[in-house]
Formats: C-alpha cells, sequence, structure tokens
C-alpha cells in the first residue's frame, strides 16, 4: 500500500510527462521540452499550434517555419497570392520564422518568433485585423499587437493572448462575442474583457 507522500509523486510525475508530451509536441525544436517548459509559462509553451483546420482549408506549420496551406482559396484563406483552391500544399507567401498557426472559418492567422501576428483571407468584418474590410490573399501584419504568444479564430471574429496575460479581440461582434461590453464590430485589436 502506498503511502499519501507516494501516491502524490505518482501524481506529479504523471502530470510532468503530460507536460513535457505537450510541450514538445513531437516536434523537434531548438530546446528540449523541459527548457521549454522552465523558459517560458505553460501556457505559451502550449501555444506553438502547429496545425489548423479552417472551414474548408487547412494549415500546417513545417519546423522550418514556414506555413503551407491547402483546400479552399475563394477569398485568398491559403495567402499564396490567388484565389484559386488547392488539393495539394501551397506555400503561404513572405512568411518565416512562424511559431504558431490558427484557422477561421475563411481566414488564417500565424504568430511569428517576433510576436507580432500575420493574417490573409476573408475581412468583411474587419476579422483580419488590419483596419479594413478588404480581402488578402497574402499576408499582412494585424496593427497595433505586440507580445503575441497564441491566437485564435471565429467564423468571423479573431483572439489574442498577449505575454502578458491579456486578450485582444477583433472582428464581427454582432453577438458580443469580442468580449467587450458592447455589440461593435472593429477591424482593430481591443482589448477584451476574456
Amino acid at each position: 500500500m502506498k503511502s499519501n507522500t507516494g501516491r502524490w509523486m505518482t501524481g506529479l510525475l504523471g502530470v510532468w510527462i503530460g507536460v513535457l508530451m505537450v510541450v514538445g509536441c513531437g516536434q523537434p525544436t531548438d530546446e528540449s521540452g523541459e527548457q521549454a517548459l522552465m523558459g517560458a509559462p505553460l501556457w505559451a509553451a502550449q501555444s506553438r499550434v502547429r496545425l489548423a483546420a479552417g472551414g474548408s482549408h487547412s494549415l500546417s506549420l513545417r519546423p522550418d517555419g514556414t506555413v503551407w496551406a491547402v483546400g479552399a482559396n475563394g477569398l485568398g484563406q491559403l495567402g499564396d497570392g490567388t484565389t484559386s483552391n488547392h488539393s495539394a500544399p501551397v506555400q503561404v507567401q513572405g512568411l518565416s520564422g512562424v511559431v504558431a498557426v490558427a484557422a477561421g472559418s475563411s481566414h488564417s492567422f500565424e504568430v511569428r518568433s517576433d510576436s507580432t501576428v500575420w493574417a490573409w483571407g476573408d475581412n468583411s468584418h474587419g476579422q483580419l485585423g488590419d483596419g479594413t474590410t478588404s480581402n488578402r490573399s497574402v499576408p499582412v501584419q494585424v496593427q497595433g499587437l505586440s507580445g503575441v504568444v497564441a491566437v485564435a479564430a471565429g467564423s468571423h471574429h479573431s483572439l489574442a493572448v498577449r505575454s502578458d496575460g491579456t486578450v485582444w479581440a477583433w472582428g464581427y461582434n454582432s453577438d458580443g462575442q469580442l468580449g467587450n461590453g458592447a455589440a461593435l464590430s472593429t477591424t482593430t485589436a481591443i482589448r477584451s474583457l476574456l
């Protein structure tokens, strides 16, 4: 029969192994899972998303920091400079040093190693955060955001988490999904109450 200390240590070891598996994600990195865990908050280490599925398109972040996309592209969501659909992966233009990707219904995001956010695709509700409602077939930088560690995309709205833990949102907001206490859409990032 194990003591309470033994049960606690066994449970802690299980959590530690689970954390290392999440941090490593089975992908080679420039640091071990343990180093990544010790050098960054857990939520920041977990933000290294390497795959994303949108409405009818998919994104893949390769170990070399490039992003590849496949699927529907009528609104430029593949980021290859065209609006032609692709059944084989194409490289997103102008991207390097990418650490995470996200995909919405018909728009896409990436976080670069310098903690800036870049977006492309459908922008009918300002979900790209570039201050316009013009669709983009190549990446444009989201305005006013720095220190970003994670992004998420909804159907027509987008969210980012900064290293200070604050959440920022932009795009369609008819139901208050931006979390800013109002129901007004915006084409640039605003502080969310999330």
